[in-house]
């Protein structure tokens, strides 16, 4: 049955200095910008060895950009068109005019941040040769790098353990508190086995739909998925264990996963992220975790996986605008089985990242987004949620008055 009609609450925006938004756009973003810049100027010379004498002009170019813009955030400056000739160009300038508060402090966060990560994107896409440079690929390798002693005490676990798939739906869930936009791209390494740590969460997962989701995936067999994954290193190590375990026991035979199109939001996962992971676990000397690593390659090596770029993923509209503005996307995702979100900006897109009562119901707060049936992993990292049961949001605001944004709360929510 659909859910009823209900009247969206208002988008979450820096103009109230209470919120994170504000302190999104006033703090955590020039801090992310600067490690760009201070990462181009460490790195200047292994550029221009990889790129060639040209790069060098173009990194300090590129810097200017940089620099730019990072005085247009913190002096609320108008937003202004993208420059380059990227294919999402075009409908980026037409959205720009269509903001009801065009200005970093008084629109809306969802699109601040968004277009914030477009023009640092924009800064190296000016540049001739370093139009496909990850300026986060350095941050991403090192907090995998820095992960391995628990991915492979994970592996270890799973391997030797007889472990239920709902763990499994857990340590993926739990995965996601990894995220490198969240600690302004700070080291935040997993350096424990998060088996061992589940029991304690267990009471910060404000919402459990776990049971509900493997449940279903148990009861059947060749299941089409679709991943809308969200961090690389370590959450997508833990994504992995689950989806071939899902894979190896025969309940999915297809599994599409989409990645982003461009370095986005510090952490999160491109193609090329994806295929370096697979390839460290290959190469690791723990052979649970290098076994591992070959399952994941020979799944994409017969296509039982395959990994998708799409562009709606880096733009700044919610996923309820998405039947309207790719029709076609929408049309794909009609097709899978079950949709996994991970993550919190993709819950954020999912419920319009809007200030919603708490306890409104999470399928209504979708505003129509349904085009199968979707799980959503969330650690809670903005001052948005919903489907929660009277009080919970009290208890949780007893214990750590800052519950919705430190990533230490989760829910998993799922609508069949």
């Amino acid at each position: 049955m659909a859910a009823p009609t209900v009247r969206p609450a208002v988008r979450l925006s820096a103009r109230f200095e209470s919120t994170f938004a504000y302190k999104t756009i006033k703090d955590r973003l020039p801090v992310i910008l600067t490690k760009v810049i201070d990462h181009l100027s460490r790195r200047a010379d292994q550029i221009e060895s990889v790129y060639g004498s040209e790069s060098r002009e173009e990194v300090k170019q590129t810097i200017g950009r940089l620099s730019k813009l990072r005085n247009e955030l913190q002096t609320n400056k108008d937003y202004i068109s993208i420059e380059d000739s990227y294919s999402d160009s075009v409908i980026w300038n037409e959205q720009i005019p269509r903001e009801e508060s065009p200005r970093w402090f008084e629109g809306s966060w969802l699109f601040a941040e968004c277009y914030f990560y477009r023009r640092i994107f924009e800064a190296f896409q000016l540049a001739k040769h370093l139009e496909r440079y990850d300026y986060f690929s350095e941050q991403k390798q090192a907090a995998l790098t820095n992960s391995m002693t628990a991915i492979h005490a994970l592996t270890e676990s799973v391997e030797t353990t007889k472990i239920d798939v709902e763990t499994l739906w857990t340590v993926s869930l739990w995965g996601n508190k990894c995220d490198l936009s969240l600690s302004n791209g700070q080291d935040n390494s997993q350096e424990e086995d998060p088996i061992l740590q589940l029991q304690k969460y267990d009471c910060r997962i404000l919402h459990n739909d776990i049971k509900l989701v493997a449940e279903l995936v148990r009861s059947k067999n060749n299941l089409k998925l679709a991943v809308i994954l969200d961090n690389a290193g370590f959450e997508l190590v833990t994504d992995l264990i689950l989806l071939d375990h899902l894979t190896s026991y025969g309940h999915a035979s297809e599994i599409r996963l989409y990645v982003k199109m461009m370095p986005w939001f510090v952490s999160d996962a491109l193609t090329h992220d994806v295929l370096y992971v697979i390839d460290t676990l290959e190469a690791s000397k723990v052979p649970s975790t290098a076994a591992l690593g070959r399952r994941c390659k020979g799944y994409l090596d017969s296509k039982q996986w395959t990994v998708h770029e799409r562009s709606y993923w880096t733009l700044p509209y919610d996923y309820s605008e998405m039947k309207e503005v790719d029709p076609k996307l929408y049309d794909e995702l009609s097709g899978a089985d079950l949709l996994v979100f991970k993550g919190d900006l993709n819950y954020r897109k999912l419920v319009g990242d809007r200030a919603w009562k708490v306890d409104i119901d999470f399928q209504q707060s979708l505003l129509g987004f349904r085009p199968s049936p979707l799980v959503t992993l969330r650690t809670i990292k903005a001052d948005t949620v919903t489907g929660l049961e009277v009080g919970v949001a009290e208890k949780a605001a007893s214990s750590d008055p800052n519950w919705m944004i430190t990533g230490e709360f989760a829910v998993v929510q799922y609508v069949p």
